[in-house]
């Protein structure tokens, strides 16, 4: 991995995709979801705090859409679907490596041995805790949909207009347990499936090799994918695929063995796909009377290929 401090010092691998050009005012995620009457923030505020929002109407369509479309791809390339839940105890978030890293991220439950889990890779990995696989059982492919729920503590002040950064979001995980010499092979299949999906929604990104100082404690390599956002101008983070080797294996004891072959498992965490897509939907494919086009892949699913503007 590159050495660096911050995610400026973060190196580019490759771009994909054609940058869309607009010849009228570009709006941001915020803009539109007023427009469509799909996203409501100041509801949001009022039944829960800053930071949560409801999908509605179509968008809330739009995003189930998505989410169900990405899940049976990665049922088709070998995953098993997981339902898993959204509280964990503190024991798996240690073993998992967010504990105590990001302690200030995590809504702690008072009185109880329990928190909301950040990301479905905390139980999922966890479902393995102290036992051992049978070296002909791996790899497993796992993945799950999960609303997440972070504090977002110490990030305000960062481009966080819209829904981009919130407490709630929603998001489909792959988790990967194979013996430590395929790690970086399967590190590999899931970058290689986070691009798939991209490409398949028409979304324009770049892969960025994540450096020494961007890179979180458990990690032992990472890779972040930044798609496009035509309201920001810029390239922003929509999933990352860390190769954590045997980091959580030895934390929550996960061991395999294989004839005389033993040891600790190695993990792969890569998100498949979050909210953050859907925004880019809506920046990239918007058009010059507010409306918004639908990637050809999720019309099945929707039942609508464009969301108009709702008239007052």
């Amino acid at each position: 991995m590159p050495d660096g401090q911050t995610d400026a010092d973060n190196v580019e691998l490759r771009k994909v995709g054609v940058i869309p050009e607009f010849d009228f005012k570009v709006r941001d995620h915020q803009e539109l979801g007023e427009m469509l009457d799909i996203i409501d923030t100041q509801r949001g505020a009022k039944v829960a705090q800053s930071g949560f929002y409801y999908w509605k109407g179509k968008g809330a369509q739009l995003v189930q859409a998505l989410f169900f479309w990405t899940q049976r791809e990665l049922v088709n390339r070998g995953f098993q679907l997981f339902m898993t839940p959204c509280l964990a105890k503190e024991k798996t978030l240690y073993g998992t490596g967010y504990l105590p890293f990001f302690a200030d991220q995590t809504y702690a439950l008072k009185d109880e041995d329990l928190a909301l889990i950040g990301t479905s890779e905390q139980t999922l990995v966890g479902f393995h805790a102290d036992e051992v696989l049978e070296g002909a059982t791996l790899p497993r492919f796992y993945t799950a949909y999960t609303p997440c729920f972070r504090t977002e503590s110490g990030s305000y002040g960062k481009a966080s207009r819209g829904i981009f950064r919130v407490h709630q979001f929603h998001k489909v995980e792959q988790i990967i347990f194979c013996k430590p010499q395929d790690s970086v092979k399967y590190h590999d299949f899931c970058l290689e499936n986070e691009e798939y999906l991209l490409q398949q929604l028409g979304l324009p990104y770049h892969v960025v090799n994540v450096c020494v100082g961007d890179l979180g404690a458990p990690g032992y390599k990472k890779y972040d994918i930044e798609a496009w956002f035509a309201g920001f101008d810029a390239y922003r983070e929509v999933t990352s695929n860390t190769n954590l080797t045997e980091f959580q294996s030895r934390r929550l004891n996960i061991r395999y063995k294989d004839g005389d072959e033993r040891g600790f498992v190695h993990t792969i965490s890569a998100t498949a796909m979050t909210d953050r897509a859907a925004i880019a939907i809506l920046e990239n494919n918007q058009r010059a009377d507010g409306s918004v086009v639908v990637p050809e892949v999720l019309r099945p699913f929707t039942g609508f290929d464009v969301i108009e503007p709702v008239k007052h």
